[in-house]
Formats: C-alpha cells, structure tokens, sequence
C-alpha cells in the first residue's frame, strides 16, 4: 500500500509540474537545459579585431575606420540545426573588405532557438483569446557575454 501511495504522490507532483508549466514538457526535456547551457557558456558577440570593435561601437553612425575601408554590415542569419528542437544562429556580422578584396570579420552575435510545444492560453480583449501550441525561446546576448578570438585569420 505504501508503495501505490509513493507512486501516487510521485505522479501527482509530476502532474502539478506539467500544469503549472503551460501543459508542456519543456522542463522534462534534456535539449532544454542544453538550451540553457549553450545560451550561457557560447551566446553572445564574437569579436575578432577588438580594436576595431570598440572603434567601431565608438563612431556609431560613420563607416570608415582607422585603417581607411569601409565597415559592411551583414543582416543575414546562418542558421544551423543542433538537435530536433534547437539551433543555433548567427547574424549581424561586422567587416571590412581589404584593397585584396578579402572579407575581414571584426565581430558577429551567435544565439540559439529552442522551440517547444504545450497548451498556453493567449490574447487579449481587442483581438481575443485563442490557445498557441508552439513557443520558440530566443536567447543571443541576454548574458551579455563577449568573446574575443585570438586568431588573426579572421577571412571568410
């Protein structure tokens, strides 16, 4: 008897999480806390020339820099599936095209995407409530963490 009433209780916690979480399994799921730990140990701003970073973050508006070209800018993502509900990105990549015509990378912002499904109730009084069934988590510098590569090939 003890051992249903173990079981019981085992499943009734297991039940109040599942509820309490938007009916979804995002908590039970491992790719989650890979989500997490990916967000915290490798999402952010890659910068390969920190000079021209912080040039770069200083002049705001202007495009050139010190050493005479041009700063381009590339809004595109790089989209890269790790796992069935999580991938990882790039996007707005900083560089410099040399008078060689080489691309010089002098920074970029990596994240991650981890989608999950549930039952969330949603909406509101002009457009009224509706249920969404998937939610995509979008985490990139949140952690604020910026990593300063210290090769000197930097071309694409």
């Amino acid at each position: 008897m003890r051992m249903i009433n173990a079981i019981l209780a085992i499943f009734g916690i297991l039940v109040v999480i599942f509820m309490l979480s938007g009916c979804s399994f995002k908590y039970f799921d491992p790719q989650w806390y890979k989500f997490l730990d990916l967000v915290e140990k490798e999402s952010g701003f890659y910068i390969y020339d920190k000079d021209l970073f912080q040039e770069y973050n200083k002049k705001g508006v202007k495009n050139i820099l010190s050493n005479g070209y041009d700063v381009k800018y590339n809004t595109d993502e790089t989209i890269r599936q790790l796992d069935s509900r999580l991938t990882e990105y790039k996007r707005f990549e900083v560089y410099y095209i040399d008078s060689n015509g080489k691309e010089h990378i002098i920074s970029y912002i990596k994240g991650f995407t981890y989608t999950h499904y549930g039952l969330w109730l949603k909406g509101d009084e002009g457009r009224g409530f509706y249920w969404e069934t998937k939610e995509t988590i979008d985490r990139e510098a949140t952690s604020k963490n910026k990593f300063y590569m210290e090769e000197k090939n930097n071309d694409k």
